[in-house]
């Protein structure tokens, strides 16, 4: 029983080489023709047609990403601008104000210099009376003491 198991074995795999073979082989390629212009073709057009678009597309993306871009940098050259002069009408108002600021003090200081004046004015005329009143009751207590101790008006100590 072995050996026409081998036989068969051996049979099977050999392949007859006769006119079936050709038969099949025009079929297949009957085939390859109908499926290629039916859907290779037209697969290809279509692929070729969707690249095109696409690249129209792409060179649209690309102009587009070039306008944003400028647009960008517009955008930031203007902030710029407008950070420069923010900074300068900061630092000249700063300015400004310490103008004012001196101005005010050095006014205040001022009017201060001349309230002292006027005052020191005052005090010295008032320090002036003080001194001449004083003067008059040194003269009068003077006066008072030494006829107390000279007893000139004879009444005696």
């Amino acid at each position: 029983m072995l050996q026409p198991l081998q036989e068969h074995i051996l049979q099977a795999g050999l392949v007859d080489l006769d006119g079936s073979y050709v038969v099949q082989l025009a079929i297949f390629l009957v085939f390859a023709m109908i499926l290629n212009f039916l859907v290779v073709k037209p697969l290809g057009k279509l692929q070729e047609l969707r690249y095109a678009r696409m690249e129209g597309a792409r060179i649209e993306a690309q102009k587009m990403d070039l306008r944003a871009a400028e647009a960008n940098a517009s955008y930031r050259s203007r902030i710029d601008n407008a950070r420069t002069e923010a900074v300068s009408l900061r630092e000249s108002a700063k300015e400004q104000a310490t103008k004012e600021a001196h101005a005010l003090i050095d006014g205040v200081r001022d009017e201060s210099s001349k309230n002292l004046e006027a005052g020191r004015v005052v005090l010295g005329q008032s320090a002036e009376k003080g001194r001449a009143d004083l003067e008059q009751e040194v003269e009068k207590l003077a006066t008072f003491i030494a006829d107390r101790l000279l007893d000139t008006d004879g009444k005696g100590v």
